[in-house]
């Protein structure tokens, strides 16, 4: 009995001892699975913790190499030139191109006249001079439109029509000018008789018959001869068989200078022909040359336009040696301008360029100078023919008050004060842009008189005269304050600017590229735990190299 008492109780502990190992066991095993997922999830935290040195390294390895070539490409490249390179090529929607199709300046059209004092005198052989007065200048403000414009892409070249208006400005004229009275010579009879000079017998009787009720000194106002200068000749002008020497029965000198009409331009734009070709005419309403000196007159006597501009738009990266050839639709021929010096504009370096004052002179070689005149004489220096561009009227054009020429007005007027300052013409522009600063371009219209026998007494008193008839300038001297920031920006501003890019850009690469190696060169691809290990609290690292030997074991 004792036995198997004895027995039971050792099964018993037996099985409590089995219970308790196979507890232990379960134990010693649930502690392992939760060791090794422990160690998973710490072995994953070490995978993200490598792999986020590496993006940094990638990162900053990006950012470096961006800013190294970054760098590079400002040394290699100039901001001007690519500004200028732009605006050259003439986009529409930026600004070079709409500052040009609307320009925000305005230029001023002063137009001084002649008051003749001595008419009466002049007429009764008391004076062999007429004794000449200015009047004004009377301001107007010319603004331009370019409309029509069409890029030919295939030749590098664009075409526009360009469209002109004029007003009035009160606040810069005196009061009252408009309506001031003075006596001037009477143009039209004039220059009628003049046209006609050599004609037979029965076209100056005709003349005569129809200029019987003009006289030679005609009394105006000023609006008059400007806007709506008028005669009975004209009326009977234009109802005549001799219609078709004027086009127009009003001589106004703003009113025929601003008729409506046609000016379409071809010019040379883009790239393909560079800065120095920038703008240069090709045609002027289709023609290469100046208007009246087209077709058969062309093969005798061209008077070219391809190389000149129209003073606006000027090239870029202007030199000492750049001459500027100009032409405007009101002036017969192109007028050279030459460096002069070089000035400080408003803390801008600017160039000087004028037109010598043997501008009008004549050429050496008459048979190339198309503008000395249809008589066996030619004109003197000073003054060359316009009359290709009148209608044949013999007009010629001039400095104001015989500037540069050889003194021989002293025979024909007295009044005439020849000065540079006031009757040159000067252009100051910034020669990188070729953007101009200040523009100043003067010139003077006059009436050649040949002899003048076979008219009137009155008439035949002007033979062999060369009389002023009025002189223009014009000018821009005030540029928009924005106009002026920008000149600035370009010249001043954007080199300053690059060369800070340029140190900025290769500095960031320097730094970029210097931590990105650091970082690289901490990470150990042998030895995934010397980042986490070198990184961690020394507590965590003990415990983990602790479970680390034990599963070794």
């Amino acid at each position: 009995m004792r036995r198997i008492q004895t027995e039971g109780r050792y099964r018993l502990v037996q099985m409590e001892t089995q219970t308790e190992r196979e507890n232990a066991e379960a134990n010693k095993n649930l502690l392992t699975s939760e060791q090794v997922q422990k160690d998973s999830l710490e072995s994953n935290a070490l995978r993200n913790k490598q792999k986020k040195p590496l993006l940094r390294v990638a990162v900053f390895l990006c950012c470096g190499i961006f800013n190294t070539i970054l760098g590079a490409l400002s040394i290699h490249y100039n901001f001007v030139e690519l500004i200028m390179e732009e605006r050259i090529r003439m986009r529409p929607g930026l600004p070079p191109y709409e500052l040009w199709r609307n320009p925000p300046v305005s230029v001023l059209i002063s137009v001084t006249l002649y008051n003749v004092t001595n008419a009466i005198e002049f007429l009764d052989g008391i004076d062999d001079r007429l004794k000449l007065q200015e009047v004004g200048p009377i301001v107007f403000a010319e603004t331009m439109h370019q409309k029509d414009i069409v890029h030919h892409y295939e030749n590098s070249t664009m075409s526009f029509t360009t469209e002109r208006s004029v007003k009035y400005l009160p606040e810069q004229n005196d009061p009252g000018i408009l309506n001031k009275s003075m006596i001037v010579v009477n143009p039209t009879l004039l220059g009628l008789a003049a046209y006609l000079h050599d004609s037979n017998f029965l076209q100056k009787f005709a003349f005569r018959m129809i200029s019987s009720n003009d006289d030679v000194f005609l009394r105006r106002t000023v609006y008059e001869i400007l806007w709506n200068n008028t005669s009975p000749m004209l009326e009977r002008l234009s109802t005549s068989i001799l219609s078709v020497l004027l086009p127009r029965n009003n001589s106004g000198i703003m009113y025929n200078a601003y008729f409506p009409k046609v000016s379409r331009y071809n010019v040379r734009v883009g790239v393909k022909y560079g800065f120095k070709e920038f703008f240069k005419m090709n045609s002027f309403n289709g023609q290469p040359t100046i208007p009246g000196f087209e077709g058969e007159t062309r093969a005798t006597c061209p008077v070219w336009l391809t190389n000149a501009r129209d003073g606006a738009n000027l090239p870029p990266y202007m030199t000492k040696d750049t001459v500027l050839t100009v032409w405007r639709e009101d002036v017969c021929t192109t007028v050279d301008f030459f460096f002069e010096k070089e000035i400080n504009w408003r803390n801008l370096r600017a160039y000087k360029y004028a037109p010598p004052a043997s501008s009008f002179n004549r050429l050496a070689n008459r048979s190339l100078d198309c503008h000395s005149g249809h008589g066996e004489i030619p004109l003197p220096n000073g003054i060359i023919d316009s009359s290709m561009c009148s209608f044949d009227v013999p007009t010629a054009i001039s400095f104001p008050h015989y500037y540069g020429s050889d003194g021989f007005y002293t025979q024909y007027v007295e009044g005439m004060e020849p000065d540079k300052d006031k009757h040159g013409s000067y252009a100051i522009i910034e020669p990188i842009t070729g953007f101009p600063l200040e523009e100043v371009a003067r010139v003077q219209s006059n009436l050649i008189i040949p002899n003048l026998q076979g008219y009137t007494a009155d008439i035949e008193r002007f033979s062999n005269m060369i009389l002023p008839g009025f002189w223009v300038e014009y000018s821009m001297k005030q540029l928009p304050p924005n106009m002026i920031f920008m000149t600035k920006m370009i010249v001043i501003y954007t080199p300053i600017i690059q060369i800070v890019l340029t140190i900025l850009a290769f500095t960031l690469a320097i730094g970029f590229l210097y931590f990105g190696i650091i970082y690289f060169l901490q990470i150990d691809p042998k030895s995934p735990r010397k980042i986490l290990i070198t990184k961690m609290n020394p507590f965590r690292v003990k415990r983990i190299t602790l479970v680390s030997n034990t599963n070794r074991k």
